[in-house]
């Protein structure tokens, strides 16, 4: 195997970005739920968590089964609060979105796969392509 697909191998497994766009590794302890966010909470801890990272993308590989190779990636949507814990993607994005204000969440994760994409150009790894969802409601300020 080509050692720029084994590093990319290490890089999509294992990455999800924190505020400063460094690669983490998730500890068990860290993907679980401590309680559930009260809608209020949500929405008020919306902007400081995007920007300290709590609102973050985890990468889900798409393989190429015949090739074992990645040949793409999906950006996923993760909120780990300090306190709560992990948030379910079903429990926040549906009160952001009701609220108007899933656009910064859909921003910020549009601004990490950038970043992601650029730190693997600058690391000599190719590039794949990477998705990710994007809210059809269009409510910005």
């Amino acid at each position: 195997m080509p050692q720029a697909l084994s590093r990319i191998n290490i890089y999509w497994f294992s990455a999800a970005f924190d505020a400063a766009h460094r690669v983490m590794d998730l500890a068990p302890g860290q993907c679980q739920m401590n309680r559930k966010l009260t809608e209020k909470e949500l929405l008020s801890s919306l902007d400081e968590a995007i920007e300290k990272g709590w609102i973050f993308a985890c990468f889900q590989p798409k393989v190429n089964h015949s090739t074992k190779r990645i040949i793409g990636a999906e950006a996923l949507m993760r909120w780990r609060d300090p306190e709560a814990g992990m948030q379910y993607p079903s429990d926040f994005i549906p009160v952001l979105e009701n609220a108007g204000m899933l656009w910064k969440a859909d921003l910020a994760i549009f601004e990490r796969v950038c970043s992601f994409q650029e730190r693997a150009l600058a690391s000599d790894i190719h590039p794949v392509p990477v998705s990710f969802n994007i809210s059809p409601l269009r409510h910005t300020p």
